[in-house]
């Protein structure tokens, strides 16, 4: 996979998760108090891992052809955890 292929695919990830949680928010506003704070909780650190991704992001940007592999397998690491920590919030959150 290229740079480019890689950016491409890390921001679609990222647009993607933040798409998610903001779908995520408006079923929460239907829960008990007690369950949305949970949510607001669990919503700031997904915040955390998509401002984490995003940062990526740009350093795989700024990085020569050469430097951006060794940025890649972090972003990976990122992407990864990001894509978990949404996916289990909305396995939470929406059952």
């Amino acid at each position: 996979m290229t740079k480019d292929e890689f950016r491409r695919k890390l921001e679609a990830d990222i647009d993607s998760a933040e798409s998610q949680l903001a779908d995520l928010a408006t079923r929460v506003d239907s829960l008990a108090d007690g369950a949305r704070s949970k949510y607001e909780e669990e919503a700031e650190a997904l915040k955390g891992y998509i401002a984490a991704g995003r940062t990526r992001l740009h350093e795989i940007g700024e990085a020569g052809d050469d430097a951006w592999e060794s940025l890649k397998d972090g972003a990976e690491k990122a992407w990864n955890e990001m894509n978990s920590a949404v996916r289990n919030a909305i396995d939470k959150f929406s059952s």
